[in-house]
């Protein structure tokens, strides 16, 4: 689970922003190394990664990446 914050202030996170609410970027992606891994019967398991970057994205490859709540222009984060 990945919580993140767009900035508002700058032309890409407004147009970011108005993605997500209107539906058409709907889940994520990220790049990473893996540092320790494992693999079981039918997946591999991560259990520690270098994280490199995450993105907005319309076709994740893992359709698991979706995301659950976008909050209105005015909350505020705290």
């Amino acid at each position: 689970m990945v919580r993140g914050q767009l900035d508002l202030d700058t032309p890409l996170g407004q147009r970011a922003y108005s993605a997500v609410k209107k539906g058409y970027m709907r889940a994520m992606s990220i790049d990473y190394d893996a540092i320790h891994s494992r693999f079981g019967r039918d997946a591999r398991y991560l259990t520690e990664i270098r994280l490199w970057e995450g993105s907005l994205v319309t076709l994740p490859a893992n359709v698991e990446t979706v995301i659950s709540e976008v909050k209105s222009r005015q909350a505020s984060v705290g």
